[in-house]
């Protein structure tokens, strides 16, 4: 019988003032033995901005958290998503067989502003 890993569901973003026009990045999951993740997004009031998945290879932490290496981040294949202009906006990514061991979001607001809140889940099987 598979062991089943489960990650349950984890707030990468938590309020997240948007009222700036400049990149916003959410804390890296690391996403080792995980087959498939799900991110949702949900940003409130009047932004305009693209989300993308990024992951990494070369990031690394200690257990308590401490980056040890802000490694290189790159965006997952066709996982940008604009939201449109003047109103609230959510996104949901089904990521499937990701290679890489850590992942995060972020948001680059062009214009307006909002709050944005955003989770992580995941699952596999070993």
């Amino acid at each position: 019988m598979a062991s089943h890993y489960r990650l349950l569901q984890y707030q990468i973003f938590t309020n997240q003032s948007v009222s700036s026009t400049t990149t916003y990045h959410s804390t890296p999951v690391n996403i080792l033995n995980l087959d498939n993740i799900g991110i949702q997004a949900n940003i409130a009031s009047t932004p305009s901005g693209t989300f993308t998945v990024e992951v990494s290879l070369d990031y690394a932490q200690t257990a308590t958290g401490e980056v040890t290496n802000a490694g290189n981040w790159v965006a997952v294949s066709s996982s940008s998503t604009s939201i449109v202009s003047g109103s609230p906006g959510n996104v949901y990514y089904d990521l499937n067989q990701l290679s890489a061991p850590w992942v995060r979001l972020t948001y680059v607001n062009s214009s307006g502003s909002g709050t944005l809140n955003a989770f992580l889940a995941g699952k596999g099987l070993m």
